[in-house]
């Protein structure tokens, strides 16, 4: 759908009424359809801004019923002290920081989460996706729960962010871990051997930990593994005593292990996702186009679905213009509907789909020189920029009480214009979020068909007749 309007524009030094050039406007909705993304990473890797575990429940009538579980492997943090032979075990702690993130239902709710010991092991190596997983016991090596709804950590986090430290929080679940287990990792330890020493050979023995939500969870919460001393401290500490002969005194000693993968530590959360009973219980196939029949479209983070946009439609208007002068190309997205209880995610940017709808890599080069200006390579792949060539970052603002997304897309809209031999390349786009991340988040979105619109305002010279 196309609409299209003149404004009464005149010029300095132009006689009003009997301009040289009009200025117009045309909104384009823009084709989009819904896909399915495999092969996004969900591991933490050390270099990775966000270092999350998710674990939880979350019932969504729209988009289907999710369950997160993280698998994470731990290793001693260093393996050049030696335990004593004499040592005598106390206790075995594993603390979780809460990193704020949530999602689910806003309320009050008491959230359970389980650890099990890992009968399968993990490598480093090998990437992990929103449908990996991994085995453990069936038993829990400890249990505990925790009361918070979404305002409580918004506020924890807000105070934690502002200006005041007097005010900071330290939010953690501590689990004592199964004593038999603790027993074992100190007989290891006391051996110094290559299988403690040596994390390739560790691993093979201390697989490491599934973190499992309970049944009646009704939230996905964010763990971060991350130990900075400070404000996150996740980890896990090996308690023990033993008599000290030199002294002739009885001592304490720990042997803390890190969770981190800037500690080489392979984790990452796994999704279980139930669609029956919603227009996207179809969709299973991917990277293949999806029309739901509803005419909505959608985007939800962890195991993506993404919402692809084609920009086609805006060079076939173009065409139909003659000697036009391109002034602005702004994207609009909105409004937003079908929220509930669900917040949305904060912002949202364009990155760019190959021909197969598979993520253009961020290794992809870009070998046309207008587009360089347009699209800029990231970690993730490329994104769009907007007019002042930074990456594309819609954010939501209110409208008449509706929310919407927008931002200035000119430079990108000119390059395709200008390229339109090399368009298939460079006009089908995702919209995923980027706040919180999409692959550290389950956020979602809903939106019609005719919520997807490029307005375009452009000049064209007024034809006259030789009598004027």
């Amino acid at each position: 759908m196309i609409s299209s309007c003149e404004e009464d524009t005149s010029f300095i030094g132009v006689r009003r009424g009997n301009p040289p050039t009009i200025v117009q406007y045309a909104e384009i909705q823009l084709e989009s359809s819904v896909l399915l993304i495999d092969s996004v990473g969900t591991f933490n890797i050390g270099t990775s801004q966000v270092q999350r575990l998710l674990v939880g429940k979350m019932v969504d009538p729209q988009m289907g019923n999710l369950i997160s579980t993280s698998y994470t492997q731990f290793r001693p943090f260093s393996t050049s002290t030696a335990v004593p032979p004499n040592a005598v075990f106390d206790s075995l702690v594993l603390t979780l920081s809460l990193d704020y993130y949530n999602y689910g239902n806003p309320e009050a709710t008491r959230e359970e989460i389980s650890v099990h010991r890992l009968t399968e092991t993990l490598v480093g190596a090998q990437p992990y996706f929103a449908y990996s997983d991994a085995s453990y016991h069936s038993t829990p090596l400890g249990t505990r729960d925790i009361v918070v709804s979404t305002e409580s950590l918004a506020n924890r986090l807000d105070e934690n962010n502002d200006t005041n430290p007097n005010n900071d929080n330290i939010d953690t679940l501590q689990f004592f871990l199964d004593r038999a287990f603790g027993q074992e990792l100190l007989d290891l330890a006391k051996t110094n051997s290559s299988d403690w020493t040596d994390f390739l050979k560790f691993r093979e023995i201390f697989k490491g930990f599934a973190l499992v939500g309970g049944p009646t969870n009704e939230k996905v919460l964010g763990y971060t593994t991350v130990n900075d001393n400070i404000r996150k401290f996740s980890r896990m500490i090996l308690y023990y005593h033993f008599f000290n002969t030199a002294t002739n005194a009885e001592e304490k000693g720990t042997i803390p292990f890190s969770l981190s993968s800037t500690n080489g530590v392979m984790g990452f959360y796994g999704l279980t996702v139930d669609r029956s009973g919603t227009e996207l219980s179809t969709l299973t196939s991917f990277h293949q186009d999806f029309y739901p029949a509803s005419n909505k479209r959608y985007v939800q983070g962890g195991f993506p679905i993404v919402t692809k946009i084609d920009f086609s439609q805006f060079t076939e208007y173009m065409d139909t213009v003659q000697n036009a002068i391109l002034n602005s190309a702004e994207i609009i997205i909105g409004p937003a509907n079908d929220l509930g209880d669900l917040a949305l995610p904060a912002t949202l940017r364009l990155q760019l789909l190959k021909t197969n709808n598979r993520f253009q890599p961020s290794s992809f080069r870009v070998d046309t020189t207008g587009f360089r200006f347009a699209l800029l390579p990231t970690t993730d792949g490329i994104v769009m920029t907007n007019d002042l060539n930074q990456p594309l970052s819609v954010t939501f603002k209110e409208q008449n009480g509706e929310k919407y997304l927008s931002d200035f897309v000119t430079e990108y809209c000119q390059a395709l214009f200008d390229n339109k031999g090399q368009a298939p390349k460079y006009q089908n786009f995702a919209m995923v979020a980027t706040n919180p991340l999409y692959t550290k988040s389950v956020h979602r979105l809903i939106l019609e068909t005719s919520d997807i619109k490029l307005r375009v305002y452009y000049t064209k010279p007024v034809l006259r007749n030789n009598n004027n």
